[in-house]
């Protein structure tokens, strides 16, 4: 299983698409996408909370309290690492994936590497409206 770690905190203008973008993944390990929304005060909580009624791969985790982006991103790795997925992929609120095969590009480079544990794409900056 592939877990997708989103952290997110008043990414209300952007977290639709940030959960839409891993949603379309098109893979062939099942995905579960991790939600965790460090107790943001803007819509945050409503978009992700219909995203998750929407899709049941999504798990969404509301805080209470601001734990900060490390605390918030060390408690969705255990929660992660419990459900016993192979491979973690980061995605920021605040970003979001243009390819649908990422993943598997990325999960199919990982298994011909074995020498290799970490991968990543290179980012690409939209100014003006295309963003």
């Amino acid at each position: 299983m592939i877990a997708v770690c989103i952290t997110t905190y008043n990414h209300e203008p952007f977290i639709a698409q940030a959960i839409d973008s891993a949603r379309m993944q098109q893979c062939e390990e099942p995905i579960r996408i991790y939600v965790g929304d460090d107790a943001s005060t803007d819509g945050t909580k409503a978009i992700c909370e219909q995203c998750a009624k929407q899709d049941k791969r999504i798990v969404y985790i509301r805080r209470e309290r601001n734990m900060g982006l490390v605390d918030n991103t060390i408690d969705l790795y255990r929660r992660i690492m419990d459900d016993n997925c192979d491979f973690i992929a980061m995605l920021d609120g605040d970003d979001f994936w243009i390819d649908a095969n990422k993943l598997q590009l990325q999960i199919n480079y990982l298994c011909s590497h074995p020498e290799c544990s970490f991968v990543h794409t290179n980012g690409r900056t939209f100014s003006g409206s295309n963003k």
